[in-house]
């Protein structure tokens, strides 16, 4: 895929990381961005730093909040070309051994992130 002024990316978790990095390449190849974060703090560094990126916050394992976000980029850009599943977390803990039990609660959310805030965006980038 050849990244130009014509291209439009959302990309999640943006504001940190691997997602900070991908939204500074793309950036620096003129990619048009839509940068998608929880941390407010964060995503207003991004904005003070790029003011041509379009920043939202989202939590990404509500898909209400995803479907909207999405909806925002397309509004805002009039379309969208790809799409960086970025944003995930992990949450330290002994799932399960001799002394402790598996911690639901901390998977739960890890699953609610990382698996279905991508298929969310996965969804609804798609239409």
């Amino acid at each position: 895929m050849k990244i130009s002024e014509k291209l439009v990316v959302l990309v999640t978790g943006g504001a940190m990381g691997l997602g900070l990095a991908t939204v500074e390449l793309l950036v620096s190849l003129r990619a048009r961005v839509c940068c998608v974060d929880l941390d407010e703090k964060a995503l207003q560094t991004v904005a003070d730093r790029f003011p041509e990126v379009m920043c939202l916050k989202c939590d990404v394992s509500v898909e209400k909040d995803v479907k909207a976000t999405v909806e925002r980029c397309v509004a805002h850009f009039g379309e969208l070309h790809a799409l960086v599943n970025s944003a995930g977390i992990n949450i330290p803990s002994m799932f399960l051994t001799s002394k402790t039990a598996l911690d639901t609660k901390a998977l739960h959310k890890m699953f609610e992130v990382n698996l279905f805030g991508t298929l969310y965006f996965c969804k609804y980038a798609a239409v």
